[in-house]
């Protein structure tokens, strides 16, 4: 993923190994051979680790938001541990998030598949919807941890 992302896009490319990196394995991943992307155009872009903010949703979990979309929304992930991980498109303002549960579309639990259709399809990923928010059940936000760093 990380490969054709470098070599067909505008990609900061880093040696993030010995940083604290977190998040889900596959995020990792990435973020240890890019630190930034602009991609399609500009209608995606990939926000350093830096600067990936947490948005609150006021009756369901917090989205670690990674990816900014031209059209106003942002491409994040959610969940308590690797396997719950679920990546979602909303719309965020002051880090709240302002879309209804059921307007947030989920797009499985890969972020690898995810990258791949939207390389694939020129950033539209709509064909991944399998769900949206509402249609999940959440644990507490207490419980929404992931390791450091899983090597």
């Amino acid at each position: 993923m990380a490969d054709r992302m470098i070599n067909e896009h505008n990609v900061t490319t880093t040696d993030a190994l010995g940083e604290d990196l977190t998040g889900p394995h596959e995020l990792i991943v990435l973020d240890r051979r890019v630190a930034s992307a602009v991609l399609f155009d500009g209608a995606w872009r990939l926000r350093p680790e830096h600067d990936r903010l947490w948005a609150d949703l006021e009756d369901g979990p917090t989205i670690r938001i990674v990816f900014d979309l031209a059209d106003g929304r942002h491409v994040g992930y959610t969940g308590w541990d690797e396997e719950s991980v679920r990546w979602v498109a909303c719309r965020v303002d002051d880090q709240h998030v302002v879309d209804d549960l059921a307007d947030i579309p989920v797009f499985g639990s890969s972020l690898a598949v995810l990258l791949e259709a939207a390389m694939d399809f020129g950033g539209d990923v709509s064909s991944l919807r399998t769900e949206a928010l509402a249609d999940l059940e959440f644990e507490p936000q207490a419980a929404l941890v992931f390791p450091a760093d899983p090597e």
